[in-house]
């Protein structure tokens, strides 16, 4: 049963993932150009989106446990590659000062039987946040942000996230660019602790 409760998942997550093109343009390098690199820290969120997302930051708050696939994009494009993993997945969402919201995971990755902790902020420190989408059981959020190579050089990196609450549970889904192209996506269904 376990087998088949997996399979499912995989098929289900896949074809989620497989909305996400590997190597397909971010939707704002699309439509931005060039201006797309620029990493403008954007004013602060008006008193209106600051309360709607205070109403969904409840909704989500909590642990929250279940399965992760991982879609990962290897290879040059003329020869794509792509990659999933499973995971088993505990979370605790929390809202955290000025306007943030706090992912912390626990994943197993069931293939090779490794544990790993991931952290997650929205509205957090480092570089540009961006609210793409809010409503009342829902939010999309842009990350904008460089990241340093071992030989110094830096990447520019956009995790673009997404959070929705319904009566079966809670979906995250995560869309990552390197330098303006999808390398990777995440699609989780997760169920209250």
């Amino acid at each position: 049963m376990k087998n088949f409760l997996i399979a499912l998942f995989t098929l289900l997550s896949a074809s989620a993932a497989q909305a996400n093109s590997c190597y397909q343009l971010s939707p704002d390098l699309a439509a931005s150009g060039d201006s797309y690199y620029d990493i403008m820290v954007d004013a602060k969120l008006d008193r209106a989106a600051r309360k709607q997302l205070a109403q969904v930051y409840k909704l989500l708050e909590g642990k929250w446990h279940g399965q992760l696939t991982e879609m990962l994009c290897k290879g040059p494009e003329r020869d794509i590659r792509v990659e999933y993993r499973h995971y088993q997945l505990e979370s605790k969402v929390k809202a955290g000062q000025n306007g943030s919201l706090h992912i912390q995971s626990d994943r197993h990755w069931i293939e090779k039987r490794r544990r790993m902790q991931i952290n997650r902020h929205l509205f957090g420190p480092e570089g540009a946040y961006k609210l793409l989408d809010v409503g009342a059981n829902h939010l999309e959020v842009a990350h904008k942000y460089r990241t340093s190579t071992v030989n110094g050089n830096s990447i520019f990196r956009e995790t673009i996230t997404r959070l929705e609450r319904s009566d079966k549970g809670l979906l995250i889904m995560l869309s990552d660019y390197i330098n303006g192209v999808l390398v990777s996506s995440e699609s989780a269904q997760m169920a209250k602790k």
